[in-house]
């Protein structure tokens, strides 16, 4: 969702500019078009105060006033804005020419401000769509996106505790640890209880696929698609796991070649609530 929304907030920023710019040449249509298509990518106070000033200087009052309710509503609706008041004295001037007084402008505010509360939320429903974990507080419920496109919803998961393994191409170390993830996999490949999920935190998905398919990595990859952020993973390779209700229990920062297998073999036992080491004796043979 922040991809999107900064990808959104620039190309309204170059409009909004190339608004100003033709404002300034005198182009008042041109400005007012521009202003207009910056506010509808991406609905800010600047935009629809840059539509407002090109459409007053048209002669368009009666529709600058309602770019300029715009930017009053949204700046109250997103933050405190010290020019606020300034446009709601700009709007009060622009009303009064139009129709002697300011009977009304109330009701158009109050109206203005309920369609630029529906505008916000569609855009936060529209963003959604792209990062549905954007607005989430929890792991637990993340859905993640396979290599292939398929989704898995780690509430699914709830009652079984979940080993999440951060890696990516670029990183060595996760190669080398790849043997050793499926050496602690092994021991628990006949409970029901333990998921272990692998999680790329690449940022170009495209290089993923000739990776598994170069080095002959079999598992299932899912994309971190947000998890990265919210567990605070800052290194690769990250171990977590989260315990049956979905909350972290512990996590491990890169990795002891010697030790890792049996460290990790301990942390799921004591997330499961087993004494430690208490895996299948044939799995020591590693």
């Amino acid at each position: 969702m922040k991809r999107k929304e900064d990808y959104d907030r620039g190309r309204a920023r170059a409009l909004l500019l190339q608004a100003r710019a033709q404002g300034l040449l005198g182009h008042n249509k041109e400005a007012i078009q521009f202003a207009q298509s910056s506010y509808a990518i991406f609905p800010s106070v600047e935009a629809a105060r840059e539509a407002a000033r090109w459409l007053s200087a048209a002669g368009r009052d009666a529709e600058a006033i309602q770019a300029l309710a715009e930017a009053f509503t949204i700046a109250g609706l997103r933050s405190a804005d010290a020019d606020g008041a300034g446009d709601r004295a700009r709007i009060s001037e622009l009303y009064r020419k139009l129709h002697g007084s300011e009977a009304g402008l109330g009701d158009l505010i109050l109206k203005t401000y309920d369609s630029t509360s529906a505008q916000l939320a569609a855009r936060r429903a529209e963003l959604r769509q792209f990062d549905p974990n954007g607005h989430l507080k929890e792991p637990i419920q993340f859905t993640i996106t396979g290599l292939d496109g398929d989704k898995l919803q780690l509430s699914s998961l709830l009652g079984k505790v979940i080993v999440l393994d951060f890696w990516a191409t670029w990183c060595a170390p996760c190669r080398a640890q790849h043997p050793l993830y499926e050496a602690v996999k092994a021991r628990f490949k006949d409970s029901g209880d333990v998921v272990f999920l692998a999680v790329d935190a690449d940022e170009d998905h495209s290089l993923v696929k000739p990776f598994l398919d170069q080095i002959h990595w079999t598992q299932k990859v899912y994309f971190e698609d947000g998890l990265q952020s919210l567990l605070q993973v800052s290194s690769i390779p990250t171990t977590i796991i989260l315990d049956r209700q979905g909350r972290l229990f512990t996590r491990m920062i890169g990795y002891l070649p010697d030790r890792f297998v049996d460290m990790l073999t301990d942390r799921v036992n004591s997330a499961l609530g087993r004494p430690p080491q208490a895996a299948p004796t044939q799995a020591n043979n590693q």
